[in-house]
């Protein structure tokens, strides 16, 4: 049962998670593809990644790094079971794990010669790209009214702005409001009231001017026309 289930790449990962919310992927957790692409190796732990992947992770690792280290990406398990654990899946495990050096360190047993840590990832094809240094002959295109019309003369400029400057001109209009709206009452009141202040003093001197010109054509001695004899009192 246990080698037909290998054999047909089984996505349930562990028995209890099954058991619990049928939880299963059908992605190998390190690269996200089908589990069913490549060759599957299942942990004691009882998660299962592609073959490649795993002895890829684990053989980049640094040299002497210890085995305990050597955990699970799913649930960080020790990879390498202890001496006295025993199943078909954990044998499958040994028997997968003695085909690299790293794994037959992690079990105790001697490297061999000619093992590679790492194996050959699947290779993929190599994507070239050039860049196009040309340069370009042709006059940019201006995308703004504004812009062409910067390029002619100043008698050739039309005295009109176009729609674009007007809208630039409301929206200054509008956020000059717009900031005077947010100030304090008490600033607003003191500026309004300062206005109303230098109104009136304003009004008072246009006022006291004018009388000041009226009052000189009722003055005898400011009229050429009537002789003032002196008094000589």
């Amino acid at each position: 049962m246990v080698s037909n289930n290998l054999t047909l790449q089984c996505v349930v990962q562990t028995y209890l998670s099954w058991l619990t919310d049928s939880d299963y992927d059908t992605k190998c957790l390190l690269c996200s593809e089908a589990l069913s692409a490549k060759e599957t190796v299942r942990l004691k732990c009882l998660h299962n990644f592609h073959w490649t992947c795993l002895s890829t992770r684990v053989g980049n690792l640094p040299e002497g790094t210890p085995p305990t280290t050597f955990k699970c990406p799913s649930c960080l398990d020790m990879i390498f079971p202890s001496a006295n654990q025993t199943s078909p899946v954990i044998e499958r495990l040994r028997e997968k794990l003695s085909t690299v050096n790293w794994g037959r360190l992690g079990l105790g047993m001697e490297p061999k010669a000619g093992l590679d840590n790492v194996l050959e990832q699947k290779q993929l094809p190599k994507k070239t790209f050039t860049v196009d240094m040309s340069y370009d002959t042709r006059p940019s295109l201006q995308t703004t009214s504004r812009g062409k019309q910067a390029q002619l003369p100043v008698e050739q400029r039309p005295l009109i702005q176009n729609d674009s400057d007007l809208n630039d001109v409301k929206y200054l209009k509008r956020q000059s409001s717009f900031r005077f709206s947010r100030l304090p009452k008490t600033v607003k009141r003191s500026l309004i009231a300062m206005l109303a202040i230098g109104g009136i003093f304003l009004v008072l001197w246009v006022f006291s001017g004018r009388s000041s010109d009226n009052e000189s054509l009722f003055d005898p001695h400011a009229n050429p026309n009537i002789r003032v004899e002196p008094n000589n009192l």
